[in-house]
């Protein structure tokens, strides 16, 4: 390391460099650069006060492992798949015919319920269509469009 050990001396040791700078040391700054210092100080305190609080809990944002986030993912995505399959099945119908041991004297035991499976009937369809010309530099030339119903089965 170097070690200077002939440096000079250090100022308030010095009264000849204390006589120089006592006039420094008087002069005050110009009130706009006083004013501006003060609005820094304080645009940098607002920011040091904003930093130091606590943000809201829906502003919050947590980090997540992409294993488990993928795995997460593929759960909600299997599980919103198999509730709409269950939902777009239909359920059989049960037809019952209406008991027999109140209106029968005899007392004879009721038919077992039946599963009757729903008739199947067309549904209408509604169906788009376009057609257009174009000609290439000039543009569309010709556009028709329509809509259409359809009897469709299942």
């Amino acid at each position: 390391m170097n070690a200077d050990y002939d440096s000079p001396p250090e100022p308030a040791e010095d009264p000849l460099v204390d006589e120089a700078i006592a006039y420094l040391k008087r002069l005050e700054p110009p009130l706009e650069t006083r004013i501006n210092n003060r609005v820094v100080v304080a645009d940098e305190l607002k920011s040091l006060l904003r930093a130091s609080q606590p943000r809201a809990w829906w502003r919050r944002s947590i980090s997540i492992p992409v294993p488990i986030a993928a795995a997460l993912a593929a759960i909600v995505a299997l599980a919103l798949s198999l509730d709409f399959r269950a939902s777009r099945e239909q359920l059989p119908i049960v037809a019952t015919q209406p008991d027999q041991r109140a209106n029968d004297p005899s007392g004879h035991a009721p038919e077992t319920p039946k599963i009757v499976a729903p008739a199947h009937s067309p549904q209408r369809v509604r169906q788009y269509h376009a057609t257009e010309t174009y000609l290439c530099g000039l543009g569309r030339l010709r556009f028709e469009s329509g809509t259409f119903s359809k009897e469709q089965s299942r």
